[in-house]
């Protein structure tokens, strides 16, 4: 077996990142295992690294060292690849999809890698694109649209520049019109934000699906209409606490303004191309065929995380 990490370096801290390469030469001189340190240079690169250097190898176990988009990249690279496990060391600005384990604590040790536990995992298609956290659009997907410029400012940090973003999208006009088919039904919506969940928190913290499994072969998919702007800010710290979910139910106070349902697949088109978010990384869409692939990619859980919390699925 061999170890494998891609480092985004424009991900998170800079130095923080820019330090690891040395800790994982000494760490792997000790160990005299066979290991592979790559960096990424380009939207994409993680993807073409990770196919490289499955190609060469028999099996191998790669860690994203970045945040989710890094992930997300390391991750298409892994679909439809059995010689691969995935970990990740979150050094980004969000890294969400690791809470559905634990917290940042128990992944933050690149070595942990060489002796942990793998649990299948579903991967979210999007037409051609994938995701293994969280598909959304709406306000959403525009506050993730602007999070980098705010990023880039003095002294704000991940959660901070969401927070900004999320103020200054919040003045501008809301709503997108969203035809949404599940099944034999559709209907046309106006929707504030529509989240199509695999994992459970997006957004630097906000707990869409509290009740989402990364493996039980369904998405959840939540739909919030668009409201007048003083209850907007009082549906927010429910909605980011998770606590407009009880017992696979949305609370009565706010059925009236969001939907909830489990579902392996479902069709989504827009009037016109908007923004969308996949995993952290925005790009414009119209027409979204959107999938599960159960059980896409095998992933690695730390030691001091107990894999038997994350039911499983027969899919036989």
């Amino acid at each position: 077996m061999k170890y494998c990490y891609i480092i985004n370096p424009t991900a998170g801290q800079k130095p923080l990142i820019a330090k690891q390469i040395p800790l994982i030469e000494h760490a792997f001189a000790r160990t005299k295992l066979p290991y592979e340190i790559a960096v990424t240079e380009y939207s994409g690169h993680a993807t073409e690294l990770v196919k490289r250097m499955s190609d060469e190898n028999d099996f191998i176990r790669v860690c994203s060292m970045g945040g989710d988009g890094t992930l997300n990249e390391v991750s298409t690279g892994a679909i439809g690849r059995d010689n691969i496990e995935i970990g990740c060391y979150p050094c980004g600005s969000g890294n969400d999809f690791i809470k559905c384990f634990g917290s940042r604590e128990h992944f933050f040790n690149f070595e942990y890698i060489l002796d942990a536990d793998s649990i299948d995992i579903d991967v979210i298609r999007v037409n051609d694109r994938y995701c293994v956290n969280i598909f959304s659009l709406g306000l959403d997907a525009n506050v993730a649209n602007d999070i980098p410029y705010y990023r880039h400012l003095p002294l704000v940090s991940g959660p901070m520049a969401y927070n900004m973003s999320l103020l200054v999208n919040f003045v501008k006009k809301l709503g997108t019109n969203v035809r949404l088919t599940i099944g034999d039904k559709s209907e046309t919506v106006n929707s504030l934000l529509l989240a199509v969940c695999n994992g459970q928190v997006y957004g630097g913290g906000f707990k869409a699906a509290p009740e989402a499994i990364v493996n039980d072969g369904l998405l959840d998919v939540l739909s919030v209409s668009v409201m007048k702007r003083p209850r907007i800010a009082k549906v927010i710290p429910t909605y980011k606490n998770g606590l407009h979910i009880a017992s696979g139910e949305i609370i009565d106070s706010l059925r009236d303004v969001i939907t909830y349902i489990k579902t392996p697949e479902l069709h989504i088109q827009t009037e016109k191309e908007t923004l969308v978010n996949l995993d952290g990384e925005v790009t414009k869409m119209k027409e979204m065929d959107i999938s599960l692939i159960p059980k896409g990619i095998k992933f690695l859980l730390p030691n001091s995380l107990k894999s038997s919390k994350i039911p499983e699925r027969s899919f036989a």
